[in-house]
């Protein structure tokens, strides 16, 4: 199963990690956001969710090709992207993901978030979307849901 789950709420992209993550998948995913951004004809924000759980973590790979993805889309970030909330939910991860921006910050507004509800908002009013940040986290948490194992037995 795809550790990562995408939803597109309108020029809104939310990722969230439902599962263990590789330097594979991390590059999938962000070739799918690259290509949300790319595809856009209106400005657009991403939204991260690391999700609950620390097991599959984004690992140091990962982040060196985040790094790496950044720098050979910057041109598009700049041109088409408002910016980049996180949603870091353990304190100790949050303070090493701001550490890590402070030194190689992706071109647009970024903003490291304690969960989802307050990213989701974040994003919405960077772009100024008429859309209910509550009411995105609980479909983002539908989706989850329907995904699980449980959910299908």
């Amino acid at each position: 199963m795809d550790p990562y789950l995408l939803i597109e709420f309108q020029s809104l992209l939310v990722i969230r990690r439902v599962g263990p993550s590789s330097r594979d998948t991390f590059a999938e995913m962000l070739e799918r956001a690259r290509q949300f951004c790319a595809s856009s004809v209106r400005p657009i924000s991403y939204v991260y969710d690391g999700g609950p759980i620390a097991e599959g973590h984004v690992d140091a790979a990962s982040r060196q090709y985040a790094a790496k993805w950044v720098s050979e889309n910057e041109a598009l970030l700049r041109a088409r992207c408002k910016g980049m909330d996180f949603a870091i939910s353990n304190p100790i991860s949050r303070g090493a993901l701001t550490a890590v921006l402070w030194l190689r910050s992706p071109p647009v507004d970024v903003k490291v978030h304690a969960d989802l509800l307050a990213a989701t908002k974040a994003g919405i009013e960077r772009l100024s979307l008429n859309l209910d940040p509550a009411q995105v986290v609980r479909e983002v948490e539908a989706q989850i849901a329907r995904r699980s194992p449980q959910a299908r037995a």
